[in-house]
C-alpha cells in the first residue's frame, strides 16, 4: 500500500484526493500537476486544474478534475 502525505477530507459528500492519487489515476505527474496549478493560468482557466488550498496541503475533487477534463474536450 502507498502511504498518503496527508489524510484525505470530505467536501459536500466527496473524499478528496492527494496529489499522488491523481497521478496514479489520470497520470499527471507531481511536476505537471504544479505548473497547471500555477497562478498564471488564472488567465487561461481551461489550463488550470480545479484543486484546493488548505494550507500547505493540496486536494483535489474527482469530480471537478472529470468535468474540467471534459471542458477541454470542447475546446
Amino acid at each position: 500500500t502507498m502511504a498518503w502525505e496527508y489524510p484525505a477530507i470530505v467536501i459536500d459528500g466527496e473524499t478528496t484526493m492527494t496529489k499522488e492519487q491523481v497521478k496514479a489515476e489520470f497520470g499527471f505527474s507531481l511536476q505537471a500537476q504544479a505548473e497547471m496549478r500555477m497562478e498564471k493560468n488564472r488567465l487561461n482557466p481551461h489550463k488550470r486544474i480545479p484543486f484546493i488550498k488548505q494550507g500547505k496541503r493540496i486536494y483535489y475533487l474527482r469530480s471537478e478534475i472529470i468535468r474540467w477534463l471534459k471542458s477541454l474536450e470542447n475546446k
